[in-house]
């Protein structure tokens, strides 16, 4: 990806990412190495988790991240969740939102 002398990230032997907390590149990192994912960073970073995942297509994290939220759906966050599946796209996360209203039409 980065092999290319014109980039700095090259150039440099770095990547920079700025445009997420510390933690979820941490989490991102510690998913690539062991496959799991921290069930504190879960629980409090979960939205920029699966933005970073989603950034950088790592499909199976953002799974994860999809089943973790949709795991947490309640009346609070439903306008959130709708906001990420508009986004991103978060086809499991969508399945549990049409179900829940769903169930509120019966």
């Amino acid at each position: 990806m980065f092999d290319q002398n014109l980039m700095i990230e090259a150039q440099k032997g770095e990547v920079i990412i700025s445009d997420t907390s510390p933690e979820c590149v941490r989490a991102m990192l510690e998913f690539f190495y062991t496959k799991k994912i921290n069930d504190a960073l879960m629980e409090s970073h979960v939205e920029g988790i699966f933005a970073i995942a989603h950034k950088y297509e790592v499909d199976k994290l953002k799974y994860i991240c999809e089943r973790f939220m949709a795991s947490q759906l309640n009346s609070d966050n439903i306008v959130k969740y709708c906001n990420i599946i508009s986004l991103y796209g978060a086809p499991v996360l969508d399945e549990r939102v049409k179900a829940i209203f769903d169930s509120i039409k019966a």
